[in-house]
């Protein structure tokens, strides 16, 4: 096999690569272009000719590949549903395809990095906001975590998005490991719970009572309790666990890692 041949060989492996791939419609044309100008010539003198009174040739061939780059980029922004980075490696694109100097510019970079901050803080924000209305509904209805979740709404309508808005956007969605009726109630609530004024009397009064109940059944048993928790005492240990949670509801969870410590 000669050398044209050879060469020919090389660029067409390269273009089918290209095809294969799916992501690569600019290489594929780049190397079509150059395997066509190859195989009307006759020489190697010619081709390098060819090649050097015509520079452009290469320079499609780097141009497709940032291209290429972008289109996979502009693919994954719309799979995700991201309009805004969309907008911004669409422009890019059509910027590169028109001029190939614009693929030596910088500054885009920092708009996609700009985009991916604000993206991460509203993830954190809508988390946040999940992880306060645990504590409010839970163990600690205090009025700091009632005012905790009003001023994460607001932080969001301050970056031109409603929590409403992101309960509907599947990403964010996945998140919070709720089945979709239990979803679907936390998120009417919290919408309640950002129009509410702070009032936990019911729920004192209730602690209250309950407490008291419990008092009264154990304070004649002050010294039984005592030998319970004495003899309990050499069964007992302070351990942390990594705890793997179940794969579906009816699943049971594992802890793992433990590391004892001393009492």
């Amino acid at each position: 096999m000669d050398k044209i041949k050879r060469t020919i060989y090389m660029y067409e492996l390269m273009k089918e690569r290209c095809s294969k791939n799916g992501y690569s419609e600019n290489q594929e044309k780049a190397y079509t272009n150059i395997i066509n100008i190859i195989s009307n010539c006759k020489t190697e003198e010619e081709i390098m000719k060819i090649f050097k009174d015509d520079p452009t040739i290469y320079e499609e061939v780097a141009k497709a590949l940032v291209l290429d780059k972008l289109n996979a980029s502009l693919k994954a922004a719309k799979e995700n549903d991201y309009k805004e980075l969309e907008d911004i490696y669409s422009q890019r694109y059509k910027e590169v395809e028109n001029d190939y100097k614009k693929a030596f510019e910088t500054g885009y970079e920092n708009k996609v990095l700009l985009f991916f901050n604000k993206h991460s803080k509203k993830i954190r924000i809508f988390m946040d906001i999940f992880y306060s209305y645990i504590l409010y509904k839970g163990s600690h209805p205090e009025e700091k975590n009632l005012e905790k979740i009003k001023e994460l709404c607001i932080e969001l309508e301050n970056m031109e998005v409603s929590f409403k808005e992101l309960t509907q956007i599947d990403e964010f969605r996945k998140c919070i490991d709720l089945k979709d009726s239990e979803y679907n109630e936390y998120v009417k609530d919290v919408e309640v719970l950002i129009n509410t004024k702070f009032d936990n009397s019911d729920f004192n009064s209730v602690v209250n009572n309950k407490f008291e109940k419990a008092w009264e059944s154990l304070k004649d048993k002050e010294t039984f309790m005592k030998e319970i928790g004495l003899s309990e005492l050499k069964n007992t240990y302070r351990a942390s666990f990594l705890v793997v949670s179940p794969e579906d509801e009816n699943g049971k969870y594992e802890f793992i890692n433990e590391e004892r410590e001393d009492m």
